[in-house]
């Protein structure tokens, strides 16, 4: 079911499914609650399943200029799960959402009853910085910028995921990341604050961190600068996937999120 709700002075779409525990799963860039269908459906039946799209992702795509802050994305989410009125939840993200779901785990632990990070991108403090895809990123951009939307969505994907390619994914896939393209327009000027190393050495819920066997870098060094951070947290390696994980290799990917949520249920 598609639903709306007013949080942090912002209207967010979200699908939601099933009844039981909340679970929330929060989208990377270029994404937004279409990423999450399989999963919500999925989980419903144990689950009040939940995927919201976050500021600026279609359907709350801006009207004129914007800007695009982690610190505001992190407030979007938390003021989202306030307005939920759902109490704690078991919190799922990818990528940026992996990032901004690391951020409202030191922030906020009394929201969580279980965190899940798959491949998260964001700077932790202490981390070998890995490879930068700070120029990847900016020209992907800049081909959106110049209308060339479909180039600019391909560059920037194509150098975090690296296989398989944007071209090879289905037309629902591009159908998504063509309508968020304009978001890494102004994504890319942000400086992303640092994730406090001391902050993510008190994160006591249960983790799950999660990372696909071809994941590039600097996914994996953020992944083992948390796991280190975060000792009681479970690692897992998704074959066959890259950082799109849940699309790369759905199966395995269920299982691996379906036992870690079994235990805490």
């Amino acid at each position: 079911m598609i639903r709306s709700l007013s949080a942090n002075g912002h209207e967010f779409t979200y699908i939601e499914a099933g009844v039981g525990p909340p679970l929330v799963f929060v989208h990377g860039s270029l994404l937004d609650y279409r990423y999450w269908q399989k999963e919500v459906t999925h989980f419903a039946s144990r689950f009040r399943a939940i995927a919201p799209s976050r500021r600026h992702h279609w359907p709350n795509t801006p009207n004129g200029d914007f800007t695009y802050k982690g610190a505001e994305q992190t407030e979007d989410v938390i003021a989202f799960l306030e307005a939920l009125d759902a109490g704690p939840v078991h919190l799922v993200g990818h990528s940026y959402g992996g990032y901004i779901a690391a951020r409202i785990a030191c922030l906020r632990p009394d929201m969580l009853l279980s965190l899940t990070l798959m491949e998260p991108g964001g700077p932790i403090e202490g981390q070998d910085p890995g490879r930068s895809r700070i120029d990847d990123h900016n020209s992907g951009a800049a081909l959106v910028r110049q209308g060339k939307a479909a180039e600019g969505v391909a560059h920037f994907l194509d150098t975090v995921c690296f296989a398989p390619k944007w071209e090879d994914g289905t037309d629902d896939y591009k159908v998504m990341t063509l309508s968020n393209a304009r978001t890494i327009t102004e994504q890319v000027k942000e400086i992303r604050p640092t994730l406090s190393a001391a902050a993510l050495s008190q994160v006591e819920c249960p983790v799950l961190l999660m990372i696909g066997a071809r994941s590039i870098s600097p996914f994996p060094e953020t992944l083992d600068r948390i796991h280190h951070l975060i000792p009681h947290s479970k690692y897992s390696v998704v074959d066959d996937a890259s950082h799109m994980i849940n699309i790369d290799n759905a199966v395995d990917f269920l299982v691996t999120l379906d036992s870690f949520l079994t235990e805490w249920i």
